[in-house]
Order: structure tokens, then sequence, then C-alpha cells
């Protein structure tokens, strides 16, 4: 599970280093989905949004792998492996024809936009630009909650956060917004050895 939380620059130090807003949501939206399609089993490079990399990959250059398989994917870093299997703490679903993969568990799930480009797979992160507030966020979701504590360092500094209900309807629109980071994680297809 570490390498997930890796994967997703969970880290509070990351999320003030790049200045964003945690958004979560209670549900998985759309329609689950058993499986991986068969166009995208294989292995990939984890390529990080540029504000990230330096954090995740550090000075050391730790490459990150995801390998889908038909169930689940693995993810490997220096650290070692970790695999997750679908409908365990990951799922991937459709509303109409766009894709979205998410980790955790409910009521507390981080949701990605995923979009397949040629060899590559795009990430979107649902997480919000800094200093969104509940008003914008309540233009896409329902029952919007705060979830932001506050820091224990001496500037009292808190990290936002927010839970939100998914609107099916109105997911789209809110990656289409300006609200949500635009900056994908990238995975690389890998060539086959």
């Amino acid at each position: 599970m570490k390498s997930i939380f890796k994967l997703l620059g969970l880290g509070c130090v990351a999320f003030n280093l790049i200045s964003c807003t945690v958004v979560t949501a209670t549900k998985v939206p759309g329609r689950k989905n058993d499986a991986f399609p068969k166009e995208i089993i294989g292995n990939y490079e984890v390529v990080f949004p540029k504000d990230l990399a330096p954090i995740m990959e550090g000075e050391e250059g730790n490459k990150m792998y995801i390998i889908f398989k038909t169930g689940g994917i693995i993810i490997k870093d220096k650290e070692g492996e970790t695999e997750t299997i679908l409908g365990d703490s990951l799922y991937y679903s459709m509303i109409g024809t766009s894709y979205y993969l998410s980790f955790g568990g409910e009521p507390e799930l981080s949701i990605f936009k995923f979009v397949k480009k040629g060899k590559t797979i795009l990430l979107y992160p649902m997480y919000a630009k800094e200093d969104v507030t509940e008003t914008e966020l309540s233009q896409f979701f329902t029952d919007v909650v705060s979830t932001s504590e506050p820091s224990n360092d001496s500037a009292g500094m808190s990290t936002s956060s927010y839970s939100v209900t998914i609107d099916e309807s109105k997911l789209e629109a809110y990656f289409k917004s300006d609200i949500p980071l635009k900056e994908p994680y990238k995975l690389v297809r890998m060539k086959k050895k």
C-alpha cells in the first residue's frame, strides 16, 4: 500500500510544496469493472507531474513502474513491489465513455480520470488548485465537506482538503473546469524485451 500512496503523492510535504487541495470522493464514480481491458495490459513507467517529480523520485532517480494485469496492478519501485487487485482499494469504472481509476476505500477515495492516448495512459487527479472554496466545488459535487485539519507546525499551516459526493452528471464538467490540477501522471508503456 505504501507504493500506492507514493504514486499518488499523498505525503503532506508533497502537497504543501505543490500547493494543491486534496479532494476525495465518498464512492466510486459510475459502473465498476471487474477487469482492465486487454489493450492496456502491460508494463508502464510512471512519469510524475513536474512539480512532484523531484519529491517522488528524489535525487537518487527512484523510478516507479506499474504492471497492469487483467484483475489488478503491481507497483514496483526501489523499495519493492505491491500488488493490488480490482475491488480491493483499486477500482476501474466508467460513466458514459469516460473512465476513472480510484484508490482507497469508501468513504475516502482518490479519483483519477483515466485517459488512454496512444501507448500512454494519462491519470488526471481530482485534486484541486490551491485555495479552492466549498462554493466552487459545490458547482460540481454534492455534500462538499471540509476535512482540513490544523497543522502541528509553528506556522499553523493546514493542508486544505475536502470530501465530496460525486454528481455523475457533472464529473466530466469538473475535469474540464479550471479547478482540478491539469498536469497528469503519465504511464508510458515500456517496450517488450
